[in-house]
């Protein structure tokens, strides 16, 4: 996934820096080497990022305690409010 997630921003950084450099009117030299590290940047960000989400996937899938999400029926229990002799 962080491999996925670096090629992808990688990728699309790399276009990006083409494109603008010829908007510019930058030279061929100048836009392929802004790219290339465009392109560097990219993919240690992209991989950065699929990391940590990764990593957050595999957290979440390890906790323990099955189901956490809460139905309605549980919801409206849980959240009810007590009165004051209940309280008591």
């Amino acid at each position: 996934m962080a491999r996925l997630y670096g090629a992808c921003l990688g990728l699309l950084v790399f276009s990006a820096m083409i494109l603008c450099g010829m908007f510019a009117g930058n030279s061929v030299q100048k836009i392929v080497l802004r790219a290339l590290a465009g392109l560097a940047g990219g993919f240690v960000v992209g991989s950065v990022a699929g990391w940590i989400g990764m990593s957050v996937v595999r957290e979440n899938a390890a906790a323990p305690g099955g189901d956490r999400t809460k139905t309605p029926e549980k919801a409206g229990e849980a959240e009810a409010p007590q009165t004051a002799a209940a309280r008591k």
